[in-house]
């Protein structure tokens, strides 16, 4: 984390799954999010990282209300991180914490 980064959220999800036409499933991640970027650290062992300023929307899945999901769609390209909490307090959070770093990023 670089100097100017300051630390937002740092939660461990039940599994994140990566969509871009087909579904790949990175399994149980460990998450941090900064005002500037989303790191997922997957259970390989690889790390996406998603800038802030990319990322074009954030909600639960459109086919369920009762989801634990948030989705994470990118901007200028047809992906989607869906990161599946463990529960629905852990969903409200992420999406508290994911709204917030989106909001002052545009600032």
């Amino acid at each position: 984390m670089s100097d100017d980064e300051e630390l937002i959220a740092d939660f461990n999800l039940k599994y994140v799954m990566y969509y871009d036409g087909t579904g790949h499933r990175l399994g149980p991640s460990h998450c941090k999010l900064t005002n500037r970027r989303l790191v997922i650290n997957d259970a390989i062992g690889d790390t996406h990282q998603i800038l802030v300023k990319d990322i074009a929307a954030v909600g639960p899945p459109q086919s369920s209300l009762l989801s634990k999901s948030v989705n994470v769609e990118l901007r200028g390209a047809p992906a989607v991180y869906q990161l599946d909490c463990r529960d629905r307090n852990q969903m409200k959070a992420v999406l508290f914490s994911l709204q917030m770093a989106i909001q002052e990023s545009r600032r």
